[in-house]
C-alpha cells in the first residue's frame, strides 16, 4: 500500500470512529522502538501517535495491541500518566494490520542511562520524577479498584506480574523513555 493511499485510509477510519476532527497530512516512522511498528501522524495543527501490529506470520498471542489499547485506556482513570487514546482498529484492511491512535506527547528520547548529558542537578530530578511516576503506578495496583476496566474481559485475567510490566510500559511509552532508562533510573528497593 503506497504512503498515500494509507493516509487517505486512516483519514477515513479516523473520520468515523473517533473525535478527531483533523486530515492527517503525513505519517513517519519513530526511529525507536522494537516491538510494535509505532508512527507519527502529523495534521496542519496536531499530531498523534498510531500503534500497529508488525506485518507478516506473528506467534499466536504475540503483539496484543488490542489489549494494550484497553489497558491504556483503562488507565486514563487513574493517577498514572497516560496519552489520551482515540480509537482501535481491528480492521487489517485499512492500513495492513491492527492498529491504535493515541495523543502525540513531546518528550526527550534518551539512549543512555546514565543521563551523561545532563548535569547531577538535572539527572537527580529525571531519576526521582520516574521514581514518584513508579509509586503511583505501584499505589494504583494495589487499590485495584481505582482502575475501571470497560469491556476488557481478557484485561482482568492478566496475570498481576504482566500487568505491572504492561502499565510500566504504558509510563514508558507515555514518556518516550528508553526501557533500560526506566528501569536505571528505579532503585532496586523500589522495583516491584
Amino acid at each position: 500500500m503506497s504512503v498515500k493511499n494509507k493516509i487517505n485510509s486512516i483519514n477515513l477510519w479516523l473520520k468515523k470512529n473517533t473525535s478527531i476532527d483533523e486530515q492527517i497530512l503525513s505519517i513517519k516512522k519513530f526511529e525507536i522502538g522494537q516491538s510494535n511498528p509505532t508512527f507519527l501522524l502529523k495534521s496542519h495543527n496536531k499530531s498523534f501517535v498510531l500503534r500497529s501490529k508488525p506485518l507478516g506470520n506473528l506467534l499466536r498471542g504475540a503483539h496484543r495491541i488490542d489489549r494494550e489499547y484497553k489497558v491504556m485506556s483503562a488507565l486514563s482513570n487513574s493517577k498514572i500518566p497516560t496519552p489520551k487514546m482515540y480509537g482501535y482498529c481491528s480492521d487489517e484492511d485499512i492500513t495492513g494490520s491492527e492498529f491504535y491512535v493515541m495523543e502525540f506527547i513531546n518528550g526527550a528520547h534518551e539512549f543512555d542511562p546514565d543521563l551523561t548529558n545532563y548535569t547531577s542537578e538535572q539527572r537527580d530530578k529525571i531519576y526521582k520524577h520516574k521514581i514518584k511516576i513508579f509509586i503511583l503506578i505501584k499505589i494504583d495496583i494495589f487499590s485495584f479498584n481505582s482502575i475501571t476496566f470497560r469491556s476488557c474481559n481478557d484485561c482482568i485475567s492478566l496475570s498481576f506480574y504482566n500487568l505491572k510490566f504492561i502499565i510500566i510500559n504504558c509510563v514508558i511509552s507515555f514518556n518516550n523513555i528508553n526501557k533500560s532508562f526506566f528501569f536505571n533510573a528505579i532503585h532496586p528497593a523500589v522495583a516491584l
